[in-house]
């Protein structure tokens, strides 16, 4: 005996809702997923989660609960008006908003954590290489370096 297409569709968007619910776990989890100093790609302060960091990420999850609030209005509407075929337009469509929706969050809570990030972070990427290579070459070749460096000039004085 085949299974009719609205119960094939509602058993669907059950599975859809158990994926959906993993995958916002995991997406919650994101934020720390470096480790304690970091906010998604942001060096941040060690108590940062414990005082703005707090705020920031709890922000983040409601921003991430967004497409959960048009779902099941809708849903409940669908299933009561038995238009079960439209469920699978709601699955895709929802799909995409997810989608969308993460990538917009996770740019804004970035953008949001970088007033909190470590000093170190807030320079240029070029900066802390240079300065990072220094440090390392004047502690493996101390007095070499130095001659070097003095025989040397700069591009730029402080960077080069």
């Amino acid at each position: 005996m085949m299974m009719d297409l609205g119960r094939a569709t509602v058993i669907l968007y059950a599975l859809f809702w158990l994926v959906r619910i993993n995958g916002c776990v995991r997406r919650g989890r994101q934020p720390r997923l470096r480790g304690p100093e970091w906010f998604f790609n942001v060096h941040v302060e060690p108590e940062f989660y414990d005082g703005p960091g707090r705020t920031l990420l709890r922000r983040y999850w409601m921003r991430m609960l967004i497409p959960f609030a048009g779902d099941i209005p809708i849903a409940t509407w669908m299933i009561l008006s038995g238009r079960l075929v439209l469920l699978n337009w709601l699955v895709v469509g929802l799909s995409a908003l997810i989608h969308v929706n993460h990538l917009v969050n996770v740019d804004l809570a970035e953008r949001q954590a970088h007033a909190f990030a470590t000093p170190d972070a807030r320079r240029p990427a070029a900066i802390r290489k240079t300065r990072l290579e220094e440090e390392i070459l004047s502690r493996v070749f101390p007095a070499d370096y130095d001659a070097y460096r003095r025989t040397t000039w700069r591009l730029v004085p402080p960077v080069f």
